[in-house]
């Protein structure tokens, strides 16, 4: 008898981990969606996880999952809160505090002050996308005058003639120029004077040129010496953007890269046309493809 349950709960083992991977690997395949022509899958990749399920996930193999299912944990408070538009409810900051701590602990990374300190407004005004934050300024930017781009610090100066942008980097004096005719929105963001551009070169160049609000934009990975995108990816930001953007600053859309030995990760803070949102989405340095695509602005 000993033995037939042992058998028993072996087999059961198996099969839960039989489905993991199955979700994890239809997980993964849903984070290239854009890139293969699909729709986004909201209900696989933000669907609304079982609430006692939350930490089983959080502690699973797959990095987005866990992500997601530690934020639901920090604002699982949202579903039930009084809604009260004259007095947002406003989530506990250590609630926000312990999501951050996993997020640096799980990916090995330390995320931006301004990052976390935007995370920290969460307010709701209602159920799931309901969800506000004050996006907070990163001193990292500027407004670069001469060529009308918004300029990481990484970037000493940036010109764009047509679809081609020529950049001179932090502790550089030779100029790189960069091809992105093939690249959409990148050669569209080119022609915009709110466009910000930002390029790190921990072994190869990776760009990010973004508008100053919440937008889909792509990264894209340079060879040293190249003019055309090893990869190219694109970062959501935001999976179910709000429509327009009126009332929104010339500058309201802050981003940085994060590197690790494997991944390159984005993070980002914008108002998006309406709430303030944060992002987090994780590419590998090798083949570009996603690892993460966090947002707090989902269906």
């Amino acid at each position: 008898m000993k033995h037939l349950f042992l058998y028993i709960f072996l087999c059961l083992s198996f099969k839960a981990v039989l489905a993991e991977n199955s979700i994890n690997e239809a997980t993964n395949s849903a984070l290239l969606s854009i890139e293969k022509g699909n729709e986004i899958d909201f209900e696989l990749l933000y669907g609304d996880y079982p609430l006692e399920s939350l930490g089983e996930i959080s502690r699973g193999a797959n990095d987005h999952r866990a992500v997601m299912a530690q934020w639901e944990l920090a604002v699982q408070s949202k579903n039930s809160a009084v809604i009260n538009p004259e007095n947002p409810f406003k989530f506990p900051r250590e609630n926000i505090q312990r999501f951050i701590g996993f997020v640096e602990g799980r990916l090995n990374i330390d995320l931006p002050v301004w990052w976390e300190e935007t995370a920290c407004t969460a307010r709701s005004f209602g159920p799931k996308f309901m969800l506000d934050m004050e996006v907070q300024k990163s001193s990292k930017w500027r407004d670069s005058k001469e060529s009308f781009f918004w300029l990481h610090e990484n970037v000493k100066s940036a010109y764009a003639t047509g679809s081609e942008l020529e950049a001179v980097l932090k502790n550089e004096s030779d100029p790189v120029t960069l091809d992105f005719s093939k690249e959409i929105p990148t050669k569209f963001y080119l022609d915009n004077p709110s466009t910000c551009i930002n390029i790190s070169q921990p072994d190869a160049l990776y760009v990010t040129i973004h508008t100053s609000v919440g937008r889909m934009y792509k990264i894209s990975k340079f060879n040293p010496g190249r003019k055309e995108a090893v990869w190219s990816r694109s970062v959501w930001t935001m999976p179910n953007p709000p429509t327009g953007s009126s009332g929104i600053p010339r500058q309201g859309h802050y981003s940085e890269m994060i590197f690790t030995d494997e991944t390159v990760y984005v993070v980002g803070a914008t108002p998006g046309g309406g709430p303030g949102v944060i992002y987090l989405e994780g590419f590998s340095r090798t083949s570009g493809n996603p690892t993460i695509r966090f947002s707090s602005e989902y269906p």
